[in-house]
């Protein structure tokens, strides 16, 4: 799922070999803003062309397709044998997909789905632009619970430790129990919250709208360290070895203690960041709006190796075996890595 796991932290715990060259692309229907979702050599994804996708993680190759009534911009969440994703704008839902077949297990009617899909355990923590967020049974779909905010909201759910974690348009970060849907805290920040809560050993790392990312405890969410960018935050965070990283609007990554909120180092494209970033402890990637991705070194911040696709990066990447899966708005979806290119796999379609 997003980040790769449930706490959406995007750490990855393979090697990334660099330099790396295009393996293969997939064309889809619309752009990609979505990010991938991969495990045992399959790659889930959507397309805003009402689209969606279950590909062959090594060359691209299709298995099976979905049409669906909407725009699809909330990432995948790969469970066993079932793939959940969610649409928005009109046919407004969440999909059950088995991964043998590519049958649809069932439906969810939920409105305006473009927050991504968190999968901890048989639930599916589904966030509605409505400002509620659902608790989904794996098996049937069966609503297990729901829980109203205070307003919009169009972030993921992080779960730690039986807890889920959320933020909101309203500055609000909602802390609530997995199992009832109760809340036990809430910390309001001082700007909107449009990106995804990361939780990662007992401390929930918040970007907010008015330039500041957050620690905040796990227990109370009081406030550990803040740290000021100079830029509004859409990008959701990534922690990794120790790290914070954060892509900010003003087209800078900024690298940050994971402990105290320093800053470790900061790396600028000149093009807004909305790509979560992706790290290893030796490598981060990361997309920007120029359409480029970018690997930097992750204890210096130097520029290691770059790819530009056709346009803006605002899917976020996932790795699988060493290689790296990102969407572009020109879309088609992307695989890199150290292997040899695969010219037999480039620029597939499905009506």
């Amino acid at each position: 799922m997003l980040g790769g796991n449930s706490g959406h932290t995007g750490q990855y715990y393979g090697d990334i070999r660099l330099p790396m060259h295009l393996l293969w692309r997939f064309r889809t229907k619309g752009p990609i803003v979505s990010s991938p979702a991969v495990v045992d050599g399959l790659v889930c994804i959507g397309s805003l062309g009402k689209r969606f996708y279950l590909l062959s993680a090594r060359d691209g190759r299709p298995y099976s397709f979905l049409k669906v009534g909407s725009s699809i911009s909330a990432s995948p969440a790969i469970g066993v044998r079932t793939v959940f994703f969610g649409t928005e704008f009109g046919d407004d839902g969440v999909y059950a997909l088995d991964l043998i077949n590519g049958d649809m297990r069932w439906k969810k009617d939920i409105p305006d789905v473009s927050a991504s899909l968190t999968l901890a355990g048989r639930v599916v923590f589904v966030s509605s632009g409505s400002g509620s967020i659902h608790a989904l049974s794996t098996e049937d779909g069966q609503e297990l619970w729901r829980f109203q905010t205070e307003g919009r909201t169009s972030t993921a759910a992080a779960f730690m430790r039986g807890m889920i974690y959320l933020g909101s348009a309203e500055g609000f970060v909602y802390a609530l129990e997995a199992d009832t849907g109760r809340e036990a805290w809430r910390r309001e920040l001082g700007g909107s919250i449009w990106s995804s809560p990361i939780a990662h050993e007992g401390h929930i790392y918040v970007s907010s709208f008015d330039g500041k990312i957050h620690a905040l405890r796990e227990d109370d969410g009081e406030v550990v360290w803040s740290f000021q960018t100079e830029g509004d935050l859409s990008s959701s965070p990534a922690v990794c070895h120790g790290t914070v990283y954060t892509g900010s609007d003003n087209g800078t990554l900024y690298a940050l203690n994971a402990t105290n909120g320093t800053l470790n180092w900061s790396f600028t494209v000149g093009s807004p960041i909305l790509s979560a970033p992706l790290g290893n402890g030796q490598v981060v990637i990361f997309g920007a709006s120029n359409g480029v991705l970018y690997a930097l070194d992750a204890e210096t911040g130097e520029l290691n190796w770059s790819h530009r696709t056709g346009r803006a990066i605002v899917s976020s990447p996932a790795a699988w075996e060493g290689r790296i899966y990102v969407g572009s708005m020109d879309g088609y979806l992307y695989a890199f890595g150290a292997g040899e290119e695969d010219e037999g796999a480039h620029g597939q379609v499905i009506p």
